[in-house]
């Protein structure tokens, strides 16, 4: 079956999981061919160097426009903004060296899962003076600082987003969770089951089974103390034993978890979404979202 490419005060969970992280994740994507940066939204191509040569600005901006990554295109260069010397992490060449691969001003320790990254200058897709200079970043020191356009240079591509397969969350009967979680639930007792049902629908309009992806998982997102605009308590049927582990199953027509909420110890507000189970392959977007509340 063909699938489509496309191009706080909160904590999020993975329910069973219980993984909290504030770093990013690097994820390889188009066959090795690329990096999914999930916290810049970003994907690298994976050979830093691909152009296999140093170019300068306006051919390197050509270079990147003109790529097609197994069918996928509109690659560019990485952005800048105006900043000269160490620590410019809001470039995105800047926040990759820094925050994303952990390397330190004035020292290249780190170049993650990335090949051939040059310890030299790299140009960015941000002009400062137009048809004459433009921002680089020395990936040999972590440091950004402009330079004649003319200049030869190394490149690098960079994508908006995740570029594999996105996959829609629908559900049988609703556009989102099946009923009752298409609607906000509260609970007075935590000792309850909630069923979560739903598709995952391919662009072209396929319902994809476990036959063909790895199972989506449950992501619980909790605000504590939320309960101010919590609706009248839900008179559940039970559903018999909740689920283990944070995968959804295949039933032959739909996905569905049924989540224990004895799990959860606060009152709140509990946002519920699905997530992929393998993000080299898919992502879920736009996703279900489902609603408990948990009073005291």
């Amino acid at each position: 079956m063909k699938t489509s490419r496309l191009i706080g005060a909160m904590h999020a969970i993975v329910f069973a999981a219980i993984s909290i992280s504030s770093h990013a994740t690097l994820t390889s994507v188009l066959n090795g061919q690329a990096i999914y940066d999930s916290d810049a939204d970003l994907t690298w191509l994976a050979n830093a160097n691909a152009a296999g040569t140093a170019m300068d600005w306006t051919t390197a901006n050509a270079w990147a426009a003109g790529l097609d990554i197994d069918g996928v295109t509109g690659w560019r260069l990485p952005a800048s903004v105006p900043c000269i010397g160490f620590s410019c992490t809001g470039s995105e060449m800047g926040n990759l060296f820094y925050n994303v691969l952990g390397n330190t001003a004035g020292s290249l320790s780190s170049t993650g899962p990335f090949s051939n990254v040059q310890p030299a200058f790299y140009w960015s897709s941000t002009e400062w003076v137009p048809n004459v200079t433009a921002w680089y970043f020395n990936f040999n020191l972590g440091k950004q600082d402009t330079f004649y356009n003319t200049s030869p240079l190394y490149a690098w591509a960079v994508h908006p987003g995740y570029v594999g397969s996105h996959l829609a969350c629908v559900g049988v009967d609703t556009g989102s969770f099946d009923s009752p979680m298409d609607q906000p639930v509260t609970l007075n007792k935590r000792a309850r089951v909630l069923p979560f049902n739903m598709m995952l629908i391919d662009n072209d309009g396929n319902s994809l089974t476990n036959a063909e992806i790895a199972p989506p998982m449950i992501q619980v997102v909790v605000a504590a103390g939320s309960t101010d605009s919590a609706p009248p308590p839900e008179a559940l049927e039970s559903v018999g034993k909740g689920d283990d582990g944070n995968q959804f199953t295949f039933n032959g027509t739909k996905w569905g978890f049924n989540l224990k909420t004895t799990n959860f110890t606060g009152p709140g507000k509990y946002t519920v979404t699905v997530v992929s189970g393998d993000l080299s392959s898919y992502i879920v977007s736009p996703t279900c979202e489902g609603t408990f509340y948990i009073t005291r």
